[in-house]
């Protein structure tokens, strides 16, 4: 049972997760008193290719494993050989999927971002490490950046795609004011799907809209949205009292 920080009255919520990785959050929403309403800004397909297979089977030859996401879990461990490399995963959500599959989890930083691991204390004397990120195809390159600074050597094994679904139905578009109230976003790219595929509708872009991260509301305003909250984390329990925010005003 989901720990209702309050009582949604009702609220429409828009979730964007993918398909595969809403439900704990439309659980928790509905639990609360929320409503929800589906609109995936992304599908993510495994995409493995040869390289990227061999540094999986031999990533016990790096000193650390950092895994980005759910999904680089998800596309990687039935190849993973990790042997004794330290094991970094950015957010609880990766750190859990990791541990199902029975591979302990070193360091998981407080926010789910690449900043708050580079200010890690625990990360401790990178110079000369052997670092494997594991994620999907293209991306940031913040991270990497950041370890390189610190004298790491750094490689990508990179083992799913985002592929961008299609838009949303017609109905939904002509009915967004009755349908939802609030939207929840988690990531840049399928920030920019929800403005691209919703062709920057003026009723879309004047929707309060959650975000995790100073760098997505900032991207969000630039976009055009007028109203943005931040929420501390992706977790069902952050984006809840981020909701509550517009149910107290």
């Amino acid at each position: 049972m989901t720990d209702c920080p309050c009582h949604l009255n009702g609220l429409k919520v828009l979730v964007t997760r993918p398909e595969g990785q809403a439900e704990a959050l439309r659980t928790a929403i509905q639990e609360c008193g929320g409503k929800v309403e589906r609109l995936p800004l992304l599908a993510i397909e495994p995409d493995v290719r040869g390289t990227d297979r061999q540094k999986l089977e031999k990533a016990f030859q790096f000193n650390d494993l950092v895994f980005v996401s759910s999904n680089a879990v998800r596309h990687s461990t039935s190849l993973l050989n990790a042997g004794n490399a330290r094991v970094i995963a950015i957010g609880a959500g990766t750190a859990a999927l990791l541990e199902e599959h029975g591979i302990r989890v070193n360091i998981v930083p407080r926010r789910s971002t690449s900043e708050a691991l580079l200010g890690d204390d625990r990360l401790g004397e990178m110079q000369g490490r052997k670092v494997l990120i594991i994620r999907g195809h293209g991306g940031r390159e913040l991270l990497a950046e950041g370890l390189h600074e610190l004298g790491a050597e750094v490689e990508y094994a990179e083992v799913y795609r985002r592929v961008t679904p299609p838009p949303p139905p017609a109905d939904l578009l002509a009915a967004w004011r009755e349908r939802v109230d609030i939207m929840i976003v988690t990531s840049e790219e399928m920030l920019k799907n929800l403005v691209e595929l919703t062709g920057f509708d003026q009723n879309v872009l004047q929707s309060p809209l959650i975000v995790i991260s100073e760098r997505l509301q900032n991207k969000a305003e630039t976009l055009g949205f007028r109203h943005v909250l931040l929420a501390g984390n992706p977790y069902p329990a952050d984006l809840l009292k981020a909701l509550c925010q517009l149910v107290d005003r």
